[in-house]
């Protein structure tokens, strides 16, 4: 199967930690790496709260990156991305939640139509929807 990363920028997050963490591990096939940007107002316990979803959902591999100030989230991705050692990654959001085959689903997209930058399960404005490959979900 494909490897393949999930980049996360997260601030002031840790309420949102469980369901993040839950939506990715019901997943058919699991991220080689989890790259999470902390871009500040999160607990200073930070990396022990993702080290016990680590443990307890058996990821492979989660990556920490620590803002010293709220860079918002273009810059925080931006720095996620020069961590990656993948080519194929999933963007989600730590409030965001993922049907069970949202993954599976996409890497069959992926497969089909390799020369396409962006996929996308969900749109909710139909002028993005005009511009982007979208399925019915």
């Amino acid at each position: 199967m494909k490897k393949f990363t999930i980049l996360t920028s997260i601030y002031n997050s840790k309420k949102f930690l469980s369901s993040y963490f839950k939506t990715i591990s019901i997943q058919k096939y699991m991220p080689d790496e989890i790259v999470l940007i902390d871009d500040t107002k999160n607990p200073k316990d930070l990396k022990n709260i993702i080290l016990k979803y680590q443990k307890k959902y058996k990821f492979k591999k989660i990556i920490l990156i620590k803002n010293k100030k709220n860079l918002g989230p273009a810059k925080s991705y931006n720095k996620g991305l020069k961590k990656i050692k993948n080519k194929l990654i999933f963007r989600l959001d730590v409030d965001d939640k993922w049907k069970k085959n949202h993954v599976s689903y996409l890497l069959g997209v992926h497969e089909k139509y390799k020369n396409v930058l962006i996929y996308s399960n969900s749109v909710k404005y139909d002028s993005i929807k005009n511009r982007l490959k979208c399925d019915d979900y």
